[in-house]
């Protein structure tokens, strides 16, 4: 390594550290800027999903009060064994079993998804710093044709 580029690279490590602090100020800013435009991006999705979730346990909600409204008196014929027939029965309390889960689900679940959303940590840990320098010491630069 050349004299002069040692010298460079010795005046630039012992001035990182006052470097460094004089860029804090503006990275921390940034990082800053950057953590709130994630949040809102992050509550942006959690308020779709849960928005979905809403959606389909109203569907499921409505359907299964559209089944539970029709008229299931009349054991279909084709159901002549004992475990299919057992099973026609029990769905009525099966659906209305999910009615009172949908009620209460429709106030958690949507919670619970915004939750699992929720920024928990913003760390800002430098890992570096490059200092650009122009050409190569002791060499002249060369413009982007390749000539002097």
């Amino acid at each position: 390594m050349s004299r002069s580029r040692a010298s460079i690279q010795h005046v630039l490590a012992a001035g990182a550290s006052a470097d460094h602090a004089a860029l804090w100020e503006a990275i921390a800013h940034e990082a800053d800027a950057e953590a709130d435009r994630a949040k809102k991006m992050l509550a942006n999705r959690a308020r779709a999903e849960s928005d979905a979730m809403r959606d389909l346990l109203t569907a499921q909600e409505r359907s299964i009060r559209k089944e539970l409204e029709q008229h299931r008196v009349q054991l279909p014929l084709e159901l002549t064994d004992a475990r299919e027939r057992a099973a026609w029965l029990a769905d009525p309390q099966a659906m209305t079993d999910r009615l009172d889960a949908i009620t209460t689900e429709r106030d958690s679940e949507p919670r619970r998804i915004e939750e699992i959303y929720e920024v928990a940590l913003i760390r800002v840990t430098p890992i570096g710093m490059v200092y650009l320098w122009p050409g190569k010491p002791g060499k002249p630069e060369r413009d982007a044709r390749g000539g002097r």
